[in-house]
């Protein structure tokens, strides 16, 4: 008995991961979504004006985003016109959505097709509606009703082929439903579009947004029924604003019975008042509220204040870095040595003070050959000054002593100088961070591809890791990082090199920081240590909002680009980060598209050679894994060994 209790207890566990598995699939998502399609179609089929049809369906067909699905809301579209329009209705809307098929099957790979297809709409509503506009004879409603019919197939492809699905945006759609259940009639014989505007309008947020959807759908409503929805649910939306906010739970109360109210007293049929009242009243059951205005973030005022300070910190650095060059100290040399030599000779005053015209003359012949030999010799001396001096070989060892000095003092302040274009480089980019981290978080694009990846390494014969490190991780937004890294070197070393370089730029990328900030963070970190050791990086940032993705290759090894057979090689050698910054010292950027779903694959330099280009240019499947293996199979293990591939794939 108890293992029955438990096996029924698992049951409904059961039954919620067979579904979820089930809708998971592809080819079932896909039926779901072609489903909707054709009950959208045949919703919308039924939009209309005072008995006049609005090819909106047509415009439907058109923002679909595959022909599969648009031939499924055709399906729904033609059932539609047959449900709720008469014989001549019905076949004009059938004809201007088989148009409206056809033109969205013309142009399915064209690249301008969002600007193409609203105007080939209206003109196959245009070219339709000639037709029976002769047959009913030329008057100003005829004129006026087919000027509509054209433009509502514009505007109606306009909307459904909007990439960006804004608040407003989606008001406008449910509109287009609310007109399309205008043809519908309950029962009792009112028009379905009815209780549909008034549960919208309910369940909107209160406040000027809440006005004006009840506006909106009222008078999507009214196109059909014309009996005073507008102004009822208009009204009602500005009553619920008298409701305090402690009383929230009663505002849609409230809403329905003003709305319920103001039908009554406007002489409504009682059906109407009904429907509407009940429309509104199931709002009170639903657990969100619809079309909610996005609120306006504040920015972080201390985030600020850093992101100012560190700016001024930079400001400072580049002042210093920006003053002008001193002009070589070769004077200096040769007066410190005479100070060490020259003061205690008898002649001093002969060479330095009486004949010191002549005498800096041939020393300043004698410093172009010190600077460039990088030393004095007996040799290099004018005869004129070898001939006066009696202690010439005290004078030659003091000026290279001194040559020595100065050369140390340039080469510190180099160091100085480079750790100074470091540090300001590292405030700059500080500065970026935390001016992007006060910034209020803009709303995320929905992703409208999924990704496949797969990576495979082998390390170096002898050794128990392998130096390259890989990764696929999400970042923020709709960001979706890829990331090799390569150590110098096989072995341990070579992996904690690579290791801490993913782990540097994976925490950096997931906070939110660009790419390009985050390279050029860990390339100062890499310029300012001592041990010489580096890795070189290949970063892929791909938006899975559109496909559109940027490759960041420092140092490493080329990378392929793999469609049809059809290879594109991205990327030549390059010094990898560490060596140095500003100027040529960044990551080289690519900018590409994987929307046709192409193959990127990155490689170590141990996985570069001309029997892996082939590999790639010969691979006819569609498995990156099968690829990545492939790949890797290939290499003998002198070196470490790593593939990786990534694919996008559209949602739709």
């Amino acid at each position: 008995m108890k293992t029955q209790m438990r096996a029924a207890d698992r049951l409904p566990g059961m039954g919620e991961r067979i579904t979820a598995r089930w809708l998971a699939h592809p080819a079932a998502a896909e039926a779901g979504r072609c489903l909707g399609s054709l009950v959208s179609g045949m919703v919308l089929a039924g939009a209309g004006v005072s008995g006049t049809v609005l090819p909106i369906a047509a415009g439907m067909l058109a923002g679909e985003m595959t022909v599969l699905r648009c031939a499924a809301a055709l399906a729904g579209a033609c059932i539609g016109a047959i449900l709720w329009w008469d014989l001549i209705h019905a076949l004009e809307l059938a004809a201007v959505c088989l148009l409206a098929f056809a033109s969205r099957c013309v142009f399915e790979t064209a690249s301008g097709r969002n600007r193409i297809l609203p105007p080939m709409c209206a003109l196959g509503a245009a070219a339709v509606g000639i037709l029976f506009l002769l047959d009913a004879g030329l008057s100003v409603v005829s004129i006026a009703q087919y000027l509509a019919k054209a433009l509502a197939a514009f505007l109606s492809a306009l909307l459904f082929l909007h990439e960006q699905e804004t608040m407003q945006h989606k008001l406008l759609l449910c509109a287009c439903l609310v007109l399309g259940f205008g043809a519908a009639t309950l029962p009792v014989g009112i028009s379905l579009a009815v209780p549909a505007a008034a549960l919208l309008a309910a369940a909107t947020e209160p406040g000027m947004q809440g006005i004006r959807c009840a506006l909106i759908f009222g008078l999507a409503a009214d196109l059909q029924t014309g009996i005073g929805m507008t102004p009822a649910l208009g009204a009602a939306a500005l009553g619920v604003l008298l409701v305090p906010e402690k009383a929230k739970n009663l505002r849609r109360p409230v809403f329905t019975a003003l709305s319920g109210l103001y039908l009554a007293a406007s002489g409504a049929p009682i059906p109407a008042v009904i429907a509407g009242a009940a429309g509104a009243f199931c709002a009170i059951f639903l657990p969100v509220t619809l079309f909610v205005t996005p609120r306006a973030t504040k920015r972080n005022e201390k985030l600020e204040g850093a992101a100012a300070a560190i700016e001024e910190l930079d400001k400072m650095l580049r002042q210093e870095l920006n003053e002008p060059k001193r002009a070589p100290e070769t004077a200096m040399v040769f007066d410190k040595a005479a100070e060490k030599v020259c003061r205690c000779c008898v002649r001093y005053q002969s060479c330095w003070e009486q004949s010191a015209a002549q005498t800096y003359e041939e020393l300043c012949q004698l410093s172009r050959i010190m600077l460039e030999n990088g030393a004095v010799e007996r040799a290099d001396v004018p005869d004129g000054f070898a001939g006066r001096c009696r202690h010439l070989e005290g004078f030659l060892k003091a000026v290279n002593q001194e040559l020595d000095s100065l050369a140390y003092r340039r080469q510190f302040n180099a160091r100085v100088q480079e750790t100074r274009t470091i540090a300001a480089e590292q405030y700059r980019h500080l500065g970026l961070l935390l001016s992007d981290a006060a910034r209020p978080a803009e709303p995320m694009e929905k992703p409208q591809f999924s990704y496949v990846f797969a990576v495979r390494g082998n390390q170096r014969s002898g050794n128990e890791v392998s130096g390259d490190q890989a990764c696929c991780f999400r970042g923020q937004g709709d960001n979706l990082f890829v990331l090799l890294s390569d150590g110098m070197g096989t072995g341990r070393t070579a992996a904690e090199e690579s290791r801490t370089a993913s782990s540097v730029l994976t925490g950096l990328l997931k906070a939110g920081v660009a790419p390009e900030t985050a390279l050029q963070l860990l390339n100062g970190a890499y310029t300012l240590r001592s041990s010489g050791a580096f890795a070189t990086i290949d970063l892929v940032q791909v938006h899975l909002a559109n496909g559109e993705c940027c490759l960041y290759k420092w140092g490493a090894a080329p990378s392929y680009l793999l469609l049809d057979g059809r290879i594109k090689r991205i990327g030549t050698a390059t010094i990898p980060p560490g060596f140095g910054v500003g100027g040529n010292h960044a990551a080289r950027q690519t900018q590409l598209s994987l929307q046709g779903e192409e193959m990127l694959v990155l490689l170590s330099d141990g996985a570069q050679s001309a029997q892996t280009e082939q590999c790639i240019a010969a691979y006819r499947g569609d498995s990156p894994k099968e690829l990545a293996e492939k790949i890797v199979g290939l290499q003998p293990t002198e070196d470490d060994v790593t593939a990786a591939v990534l694919q996008i794939h559209s949602v739709f």
